[in-house]
């Protein structure tokens, strides 16, 4: 459903389920629906407390020291430094970088991304481009070698988040950079530093979002067994109680619609960067859908 053509299908399904709510809540009546209504609020804010209590600790714990050798395996003593210097050299700057003079600004871990400006404006002996201009670029340089380490053995959804942390001017390399430079030979510290800081989060969404899943429907029921075996059995609800059940399956609608929108962002993270990609620019265009959707990416 990642296709951008069929992003209405997105607003159809969440229409669909706030509908269903609707027709079951007003059948339940007004008790029986506002015990559910509170079942499905206990288990939204349950699942989201625990999942994101113990998605950290699952990754420092369990994850973190596997994808350390992964990317390890995925870079040598030079690796970073080479393909960075292939990229500057495939700009529209007309330069031939040495790469010892890039390993040695790398290596002194000291405001590297004015360093790289100033050299890459000497080359030649005269200015290629403006400071903030350059600046972009360099950073757009760091993102896509990232991408290219983290994404050979890791999640594309880390490697997209890893490129994108360091895409940003503001993001300060001075640390990192000795430890991926063949002078220091410090590249698996540099893989730690890569677990450790640039996909972390990723991991950790992507954990917080499946122990979410399964949470919340081992909650719900659970509360909805309790629920049915406590409430009144009684037929016999006049139908002023009826409508307000309906009302109410409202708001059990949104709460449905917002757990769908987790399900299909972890769907989408665990595929691949494309998918990814295709899914934001359909949900982008929906009506209703995208603001649960862009609820869960911010909590």
């Amino acid at each position: 459903m990642g296709n951008e053509e069929y992003w209405w299908l997105y607003d159809a399904a969440a229409a669909v389920l706030v509908i269903i709510n609707i027709i079951i809540s007003a059948r339940r009546g007004l008790v029986k629906a506002a015990f559910h209504i509170v079942g499905c609020i206990l288990a939204v804010v349950l699942a989201f407390s625990m999942s994101g209590s113990v998605s950290a600790s699952i990754y420092k714990n369990t994850i973190r020291s596997s994808n350390i050798d992964k990317i390890y395996d995925s870079m040598d003593s030079d690796y970073f430094v080479t393909q960075f210097s292939n990229y500057l050299e495939g700009l529209d700057y007309n330069i031939v970088v040495k790469k010892e003079k890039l390993d040695s600004i790398f290596a002194s871990g000291t405001d590297v991304d004015n360093q790289l400006i100033k050299y890459i404006n000497n080359i030649n002996g005269k200015k290629v481009d403006n400071d903030a201009v350059l600046l972009k670029k360099i950073h757009e340089g760091y993102a896509k070698v990232i991408q290219k380490i983290v994404g050979n053995k890791l999640s594309k959804y880390a490697a997209a988040s890893a490129a994108e942390i360091l895409r940003d001017t503001k993001t300060n390399i001075d640390d990192f950079a000795p430890l991926v430079c063949a002078s220091e030979g410090g590249y698996k510290a540099g893989a730690t530093y890569i677990a450790n800081n640039y996909i972390a989060k990723a991991y950790q969404d992507i954990i917080k979002l499946f122990i979410f899943t399964i949470l919340f429907v081992l909650i719900i029921l659970l509360t909805f067994a309790v629920v049915r075996s406590a409430a009144n059995n009684d037929d016999h609800t006049s139908a002023a109680s009826h409508a307000m059940g309906g009302i109410i399956g409202v708001v059990q609608g949104g709460i449905i619609v917002f757990t769908a929108a987790a399900i299909i962002r972890l769907y989408f993270i665990m595929g691949n960067d494309t998918s990814l990609f295709l899914e934001n620019k359909a949900i982008d265009k929906t009506y209703v859908f995208k603001y649960a959707y862009n609820l869960i990416m911010k909590i």
